[in-house]
């Protein structure tokens, strides 16, 4: 049967707002109409009498559908916007968020004020989408960028995003819990990581949509040993970062001060714990002295 543009926006909302809310919802429905069927929200009101060929009105079916199951509607439009750039993801790796855009931005405002060499080289450990190794290369292109990950599925899609947005990074597989075994010796000077910091017993205060699509390997750690990865990474650092290095974290906010015991116990030097946008304890910066 024909449904036009404004039915078929009654019909979202209706589904989507019981859901996510008002104003989720009406970005939500803003975004699928932009994707699928290429509308502003102000075309779409001009054109809101116009019949949708059956293939947006399938299309949008489709999204309702996997939304009313909590598929997160990055998934499913196949992209999210992360440091003003357009990245691939999928359900090998997780969604970037608003902190970790913080993260990259410490070091963008940092570094391209700084007097760096051109032969810098900058390791981004777990990678992920690439989201971090991709806009540091972006934003410092004289910078040499590695990136790792135990993922090799998530590697494809660091390696398509890398290629999406014109940068050269060099990615490989590796386990940063088995870094003794790494055949790569090259020392660093900056090495940055958005590891696994969500406890499992934190489980019960994320969102469905979250835990039912996210991959679980890189969003969680044992109750018993939250810092785990944050060991391994300021035991690697301390050895691969050249002198005055610098290490960027992004940590669980329940373990600020624990970080920073942590790295001052590897003898790291000029250690800060900085908050995010909402005030919480998220990021820690140290120097190899």
């Amino acid at each position: 049967m024909p449904i036009t543009i404004s039915q078929i926006r009654d019909k979202l909302v209706t589904v989507l707002n019981p859901i996510y809310g008002e104003d989720e919802a009406g970005q939500m429905v803003r975004m699928l109409f932009e994707h699928f069927c290429g509308m502003t929200g102000a075309s779409r009101v001009l054109k809101k009498n116009d019949l949708l060929p059956q293939a947006q009105y399938e299309q949008l079916m489709d999204a309702m559908q996997k939304l009313s199951v909590h598929i997160p509607i990055q998934y499913i439009l196949g992209h999210a916007w992360f440091y003003n750039l357009s990245f691939e993801v999928n359900p090998s790796v997780l969604i970037p968020r608003p902190e970790t855009e913080e993260l990259a931005d410490l070091i963008v405002t940092r570094f391209s004020r700084s007097n760096v060499n051109d032969d810098s080289r900058l390791l981004d450990i777990g990678t992920g989408s690439g989201c971090l190794a991709v806009s540091l290369k972006k934003a410092l292109p004289t910078w040499q960028v590695s990136a790792c990950d135990i993922s090799e599925d998530a590697l494809q899609v660091a390696r398509r995003n890398a290629e999406l947005a014109e940068t050269q990074i060099t990615f490989f597989q590796a386990d940063i819990l088995r870094w003794k075994h790494w055949t790569d010796t090259r020392p660093y000077h900056l090495i940055v990581s958005n590891p696994p910091y969500i406890c499992e017993q934190e489980k019960t205060l994320m969102q469905a949509n979250v835990l039912e699509n996210e991959p679980k390997g890189a969003l969680f750690v044992p109750d018993d040993d939250p810092l785990i990865f944050y060991r391994a990474i300021a035991e690697f650092a301390a050895l691969r970062l050249v002198n005055d290095g610098n290490l960027y974290l992004e940590i669980n906010e329940h373990f600020g001060s624990e970080m920073v015991n942590l790295l001052a116990s590897f003898g790291f030097a000029d250690i800060e714990l900085l908050k995010d946008f909402r005030g919480k304890d998220r990021f820690v910066v140290a120097a190899k002295v």
